[in-house]
């Protein structure tokens, strides 16, 4: 399903039927990223980690699948549309609201995908979703309040 996403809404002109076969590195991050020899391995190691462990609430679950997606890298390029994308469905699949990850809030947005990257800590990305998601549905409130 994730490499259909990638190649239909992604990059729909670009009909790639695999994962990267080289190194990339992530501007401006400081971890690296999963070598190309073991994506395969990884990304079903993630869809069994998406599917089976036991998440202590739906943002949990969509940081989790946004962050490792991320961490992981399979594609060549559109790794963080791809993965905004699989983190808003998640959201949505469990009746929350689609997250918009707002041009103001890209250094927050970054430092924790790097927590997670540098680390495996989910908790900054976790506490960044939660806030965003506040800061949303406050904004969203504030606009439609009857008056």
């Amino acid at each position: 399903m994730i490499c259909a996403l990638y190649k239909e809404v992604i990059f729909p002109v670009v009909h790639t039927n695999s994962y990267r076969k080289s190194e990339v590195y992530i501007r401006g991050a400081t971890h690296s990223v999963v070598d190309p020899a073991h994506i395969y391995q990884e990304m079903k190691f993630f869809i069994v980690d998406l599917s089976n462990k036991n998440f202590s609430s739906p943002i949990e679950k969509a940081a989790f699948a946004h962050a490792q997606l991320v961490k992981i890298h399979p594609f060549y390029d559109g790794n963080g549309r791809t993965s905004r994308l699989i983190m808003n469905l998640s959201l949505l699949n469990d009746d929350y609201p689609m997250l918009n990850i707002k041009k103001e809030m890209r250094s927050e947005y970054f430092f924790a995908l790097n927590q997670y990257g540098e680390n495996k800590d989910l908790n900054p990305f976790i506490k960044f979703m939660e806030t965003a998601m506040f800061h949303q549905i406050d904004e969203f409130l504030n606009k439609y309040r009857l008056q």
